[in-house]
């Protein structure tokens, strides 16, 4: 049964017109949480929402105001704002299910040792800068504009369609960017987002070192080899800080009570093959 309107899905699946109804509203979720007449199954997605800063323009050419860029992002209260807690803190460049993925330890929200670093940069009363997103996340660039402010980091958000922001940001125009990247299922495309001749490379650096381990990725055929490089490629974003991961969200599924059998696929195609439904 096809149903356009997403809100008009939940109130399907709470009424019992449908069993089972996925790609719901956040919002909607904590009422299917709530509700012990429905059941909720989650899977990590293979997307990460990411922020990047243009490494061309002050201040970011400084890492330590990257750094303190990183721990003035309350991600936790993101996820809980944004997503009704579907998701998780991001500690990596890639999301958690996509092959390559490992944690290099996640930065803690503490804005006071933002704001300290902010001083020992040479920025003790902070700093303007302009954060450009699409439409379809200006949600989120708000509530990045809120923590950052906490750590006197004053954010102005240019919202543009995909296009023009595309065109701005390969022209070199912006300071920092909120973007979000997806795998297919393992980390070869990391060229394309963060190599130095990769066409989503906005940040503007070119580190060979960090070009060496995306061949290996690319042309290993042992996996191995290539979890080690994609290791190395997470540590080395850790330690200099080029992209700010802020969170990865998850794929749902909605059911009602009697339905068994899901399976959440993390690229949204589910496998219904298994579902059974209990008869009253």
């Amino acid at each position: 049964k096809v149903i356009p309107e997403t809100s008009q899905r939940s109130i399907a699946l709470e009424t019992g017109e449908v069993d089972l109804a996925y790609d719901l509203l956040p919002n909607d979720l904590e009422k299917v949480r709530s509700n012990s007449d429905l059941q909720l199954f989650e899977a990590p997605s293979l997307t990460c929402y990411y922020i990047s800063m243009n490494m061309n323009k002050a201040p970011f050419d400084n890492q330590q105001v990257r750094d303190a860029i990183n721990y003035a992002i309350d991600r936790q209260l993101i996820i809980d704002t944004i997503a009704s807690g579907s998701g998780e803190p991001a500690d990596a460049i890639i999301a958690p299910a996509v092959f390559g993925y490992y944690s290099p330890g996640a930065y803690e929200y503490d804005p006071e040792k933002a704001k300290a670093l902010l001083a020992e940069a040479g920025y003790p009363d902070g700093i303007s800068i302009e954060l450009v997103t699409t439409d379809s996340m200006s949600i989120q660039a708000q509530m990045i504009q809120s923590s950052l402010k906490e750590a006197g980091i004053e954010v102005t958000i240019n919202t543009m369609d995909s296009a023009g922001m595309k065109n701005y940001r390969l022209a070199h125009e912006d300071q920092m960017s909120l973007q979000s990247v997806s795998y297919a299922s393992n980390a070869d495309d990391m060229r394309w987002s963060f190599g130095a001749e990769g066409s989503g490379n906005r940040g503007g650096f070119v580190v060979p070192e960090f070009d060496e381990l995306l061949d290996v990725c690319m042309s290993s055929s042992d996996e191995a080899v290539r979890q080690d490089a994609c290791t190395q490629i997470q540590e080395l974003n850790a330690e200099l800080c080029w992209y700010i991961p802020v969170y990865a969200d998850l794929i749902s599924v909605a059911a009602n009570a009697d339905v068994a059998g899901v399976v959440v696929n993390n690229v949204g195609i589910h496998d219904f093959s298994r579902i059974t439904c209990a008869v009253l």
